[in-house]
């Protein structure tokens, strides 16, 4: 799938835009900035955000491209972002560092869902928030999701 996503974030301009998602904005709007772990982030649009916002954010992508346009993004800010290229199946946590994850439509076979989804959520400090918006099966029949 990484080629895929590649190619997709290949394309001119961004693929999801430059406004962060809803969602994600109205929960981290009423939060006390800490650290963001974002999962499956795409060019950026919620690092960029979070990190305007005295976040410290980690994200990661299996898209190198999308990497690259999400830090050349932050670049340009003046902002800081960590940000790794990694395939979520091997992804881990060696500590509970983070007060916030926020899965925000990820691209997952339903097979790995819900481990991936534990893995995850395995990476909050105690009292830190899982938030997730994701897609209805239902989505299919649109050939998106």
């Amino acid at each position: 799938m990484e080629n895929q996503w590649d190619k997709r974030y290949s394309e001119p301009g961004f693929a999801y835009g430059r406004e962060p998602n809803a969602f994600f904005k109205e929960i981290i709007d009423d939060l006390s900035p800490g650290n963001v772990l974002l999962p499956g982030e795409g060019e950026g649009r919620n690092a960029i955000y979070a990190a305007r916002n005295g976040w410290k954010v980690s994200a990661n992508d299996q898209s190198g491209v999308a990497r690259d346009k999400a830090m050349d993004w932050a670049e340009n800010e003046g902002l800081t972002i960590d940000y790794t290229v990694e395939d979520l199946t091997n992804f881990s946590c060696s500590e509970r560092i983070f007060d916030l994850v926020a899965i925000i439509y990820i691209h997952l076979p339903w097979v790995l869902r819900q481990a991936i989804h534990r893995q995850l959520a395995s990476c909050l400090k105690p009292g830190g928030m899982l938030i997730m918006e994701c897609f209805h099966k239902e989505q299919l029949l649109f050939g998106t999701g």
